[in-house]
């Protein structure tokens, strides 16, 4: 599109069209303030005017200081000018909420209100030094609060009931062969070259040894002499960087060096498994499935017995010391969450932050760890709630009451205002405006709901360049755009953003009801650009295909090379294991008495008849057969670019079931 103003007056036009309302002075309006205030107006101010409709629809009523920034509809009116035919449908001209309010209007504004709201432009200089200070501030005040006096007991024995079981299978921890995750590191290391790192810290030592992290084979430990342990005053602190959320804000997060990656991923690994496995007796939390609480969101928005709530800066404010409290009763897995632990933090202008809080987000071990103290509190409101002696069974049922996503948190809604008061007392901050305890509508994991409907809305993420070919990363997004218009019966919307792509030269993307394995436009009963290949005897389909663009980033020696290798089966044989060892054992001393997961030395040697095939000669073609035998889809010579996408045009063959051909 040439304007960002051009896609929001199709989605403008369509929502009217829907609900049967004018929108030719909303669009005057809209474009008028665009003029004056930019992409702000878009990204910042409109979407404030979504959040006054959500505290409308939650509080029942609205008022005028509720949408400050826009003019009211008539002088003294309730409602405000700017979409008020879609407003009058949801409540009357004093603000109370309609007995039937309209869930297409509802949807309207917030599809409107919202479009630009997550867009990724960058932040003005003013506003990322403002996320700097907030982030050395969150610190600051964790330290406050933890001086803060606070009566433990219902803490102390509400930890108890739930980790001290995890004690017993924690020993396990120092088997897992740990793996590197994708993000960047403190030094700048490419993916490959992390596999030949030999930085260790001495104080992680006892718990996560270097002859098993960094030697890939029980034959191979003259590798340690070329291991650089570094002592505590001279450890590498995780650097402080900025990625991109919102034109308001950008998300302030901090890069771990690549051997702090290594020990953290076999922790998070461990926990994972373990808290998802039920072996706690409880499935409060998870970490990869993101439906339960949508559907609970759901649920909750239809008899508003359930309550939605949302942390600020959740991560940066968890503090270390309460961790460590939270864990006395398993002083084990304290001991290896500790060790795992960067101590120090690298701000841009070069300063060193000795850090309060426990992980900033980045570390592999800050969603597990702020996902468990929060269960922690919740639980201990809900024991207070409840009237009754905190013990093990009641613990346990009351966990069956909540569901944790993060800092996503479902809860009873009669015990909201005492979970939310008991999250604020040990120095938590809850967001009010994304948090709901009142009415119908319910927000959590993405998903928005009013009354069981879905009233999410879609966001668009990038922004194309006027006159320029469309990237790689546009086109996808651009087709992606569309195909969610499409879903959300936004029809002459999708069409639109369709039509553009074709006057940018993007004719031949095919229509089809299912996935192609190329980019494609959804369609309810459209299949297109197929042709039969008599060769294959299967369907091929011509259309644009994504490649990422790769850095050279070779192996450098023998051992990186191993580990390059095996990691991945190493770590998929830890997991199934130790969740066989949680699944099997019953009892205390079954788990204690029990090798149920393979010693990684083993594990690695096992497949030592297939790596003695290959003397380490450092060739291409040798590391390129190597791999190639061994099953590794990765590739040893070189690493995904990051921001790098790119399409191909061409035939490629068709990788869905299921497609009806006529």
């Amino acid at each position: 599109m040439k304007r960002p103003t051009t896609l929001l007056h199709r989605v403008l036009l369509n929502e009217g069209l829907q609900v049967s309302t004018a929108v030719e002075r909303d669009w005057l309006t809209i474009t008028s303030r665009f003029e004056a205030e930019g992409m702000s107006f878009l990204t910042i101010t409109l979407p404030s005017l979504c959040d006054t409709l959500d505290q409308g629809l939650a509080q029942g009523r609205i008022e005028p200081s509720m949408f400050m920034g826009f003019k009211p509809w008539r002088r003294r009116g309730k409602l405000p000018a700017l979409l008020s035919g879609f407003f009058m449908r949801i409540f009357d001209l004093e603000g109370v909420l309609l007995v039937k309010p309209c869930i297409d209007s509802i949807r309207a504004i917030r599809q409107i209100t919202r479009l630009y709201k997550k867009v990724e432009l960058p932040c003005s200089p003013a506003r990322i030094k403002r996320a700097f200070e907030r982030y050395i501030s969150n610190d600051i005040g964790i330290s406050e609060a933890d001086q803060r006096p606070r009566d433990y007991r219902t803490f102390d024995i509400v930890a108890a009931c739930l980790w001290s079981r995890l004690e017993l299978p924690c020993d396990l921890i120092s088997e897992s062969p740990g793996k590197y995750g994708p993000g960047a590191t403190a030094e700048h290391l490419k993916p490959n070259a992390r596999f030949s790192s030999l930085t260790w810290y001495e104080r992680c030592e006892p718990y996560f040894p270097s002859d098993s992290f960094l030697v890939s084979r029980p034959d191979r430990t003259d590798i340690l002499a070329n291991v650089t342990y570094l002592d505590e005053d001279n450890e590498l602190p995780v650097r402080v960087v900025q990625v991109p959320k919102t034109l308001k804000t950008p998300r302030t997060i901090s890069v771990e060096p690549a051997h702090m990656m290594l020990i953290q991923q076999s922790v998070c690994d461990f926990l994972y498994t373990v808290l998802e496995s039920g072996f706690l007796g409880f499935n409060s939390i998870r970490f990869t499935d993101q439906t339960v609480n949508r559907e609970l969101a759901r649920v909750g928005s239809l008899d508003g017995q359930l309550s939605t709530i949302d942390l600020s800066d959740a991560s940066d404010l968890v503090s270390n010391q309460l961790v460590g409290r939270m864990l006395k009763t398993a002083p084990s897995l304290r001991d290896y969450v500790m060790a795992a632990r960067s101590r120090r933090a690298r701000l841009p202008d070069g300063n060193i932050l000795v850090l309060n809080k426990y992980a900033s987000m980045g570390s592999a071990l800050c969603f597990p760890i702020e996902s468990m103290l929060f269960l922690t509190i919740v639980v201990c409101a809900l024991v207070e709630h409840s009237g009754k002696r905190p013990s093990a069974r009641l613990v346990r049922d009351l966990c069956k009451k909540i569901a944790i996503y993060g800092d996503d948190i479902v809860v009873p809604s009669e015990t909201a205002p005492g979970v939310v008061a008991m999250l604020e007392d040990f120095g938590l901050r809850v967001n009010r405006n994304k948090s709901f305890f009142t009415g119908l509508f319910r927000e959590s994991c993405g998903g928005d709901y009013y009354q069981g409907h879905d009233v999410t809305p879609v966001y668009v993420r990038h922004l194309n360049n006027p006159g320029q070919r469309l990237t790689g990363t546009q086109l996808v997004s651009s087709i992606s755009l569309s195909n969610q218009f499409y879903m959300k019966g936004l029809w002459h919307v999708a069409q639109s953003i369709r039509d553009h792509l074709a006057l940018c030269g993007y004719k031949r993307v095919p229509r089809s009801t299912e996935s192609l394995g190329v980019l494609s436009y959804r369609s309810v009963f459209l299949n297109t650009n197929l042709r039969w290949d008599e060769e294959r005897c299967a369907y091929r389909v011509r259309g644009y295909k994504p490649h990422v663009a790769r850095d050279p980033d070779p192996i450098k020696d023998e051992s990186g090379f191993i580990r390059f290798s095996l990691g991945p089966t190493a770590a998929s044989d830890y997991r199934r294991d130790l969740r066989r060892a949680l699944r099997d054992i019953a009892d205390v001393r079954g788990l204690r008495d029990c090798q149920v997961v393979p010693d990684r030395q083993i594990l690695l040697s096992s497949h030592e008849d297939r790596l003695c095939r290959y003397a380490w000669t450092g060739n291409k073609a040798d590391l390129k057969g190597a791999v190639s035998d061994l099953g590794v889809s990765r590739d040893p010579l070189s690493s995904v670019k990051s921001h790098s996408l790119s399409t191909k045009n061409g035939w490629s063959p068709v990788h869905c079931a299921g497609i009806t051909f006529s």
